[in-house]
């Protein structure tokens, strides 16, 4: 297999926001380790030719134009050859939850960046799950970007903690889940972690309690559905910003 870590593409494809920031963390270029290959297929999880695990070592500089990058670090795809996907992407990163092109992995809450904080010459591993189509030779291509304002495809469970979905490069969570009272179905809470803020949810509700622009850091945002039939998803807008 051949594999190209770390390229240049066009920005924010997808009408994606953050800053492309692969100037300030190459050089000097990713380093690639762990790779394993598992030749086990999953046809219909999206892996007919089994998967290809490796780490991808990246580090903040230090080069001329590096400055200390704080939250929302990740790797956008910007190419994938051979029908491949990325298996371990943000579920819902991009519009569509594209698995090839665009697909997003975040940066992981560990090591150097426990602290949501890559300071010059620190570095992160970067874990990639790829979904092969063939067992042939691939290319694989991606950018870095910094986008503290993400959005995720969240479960509406019936029950607290049973669809929660990693935000915020693991630091935290989002649950959606119907609400105690009053006891109607079309009442779903939205509850986050002290790291994240809730700035929009789709399908717009029928109505917010509080509204987004008054939501703190870690609230529960409780909407309202007047729709049939309601919504077993949502799209949660957050950012990371929240000290």
């Amino acid at each position: 297999m051949l594999l190209a870590v770390a390229g240049v593409s066009a920005p924010a494809a997808f009408g994606q926001t953050g800053e492309l920031v692969n100037n300030q963390l190459m050089p000097p270029l990713p380093t690639v380790e762990d790779q394993f290959y598992d030749p086990r297929p999953n046809a219909s999880a999206g892996f007919p030719a089994g998967r290809f695990f490796f780490t991808a070592v990246v580090c903040n500089g230090p080069n001329n134009v590096a400055v200390p990058q704080g939250v929302g670090l990740e790797s956008r795809t910007a190419d994938i050859t051979g029908g491949n996907i990325v298996l371990n992407r943000r579920p819902g990163g991009a519009p569509g939850d594209p698995a090839g092109v665009g697909s997003i992995v975040d940066f992981p809450a560990d090591g150097q960046y426990l602290d949501l904080a890559l300071a010059v010459g620190e570095c992160v591993d970067v874990d990639f799950v790829i979904g092969l189509a063939t067992v042939n030779n691939f290319y694989f291509f991606v950018d870095f970007w910094r986008d503290p304002v993400g959005q995720a495809t969240v479960p509406v469970t019936f029950l607290p903690e049973q669809g929660e979905v990693d935000v915020c490069g693991g630091a935290a969570d989002i649950d959606a889940h119907n609400a105690p009272f009053p006891a109607t179905a079309n009442n779903y809470d939205i509850e986050v972690e002290p790291s994240v803020r809730i700035t929009a949810v789709e399908p717009v509700p029928a109505s917010y309690n509080p509204l987004p622009s008054f939501l703190a850091c870690g609230d529960t945002l409780r909407v309202v559905y007047e729709t049939d039939p309601l919504p077993d998803e949502l799209t949660v807008h957050y950012d990371c910003t929240c000290p």
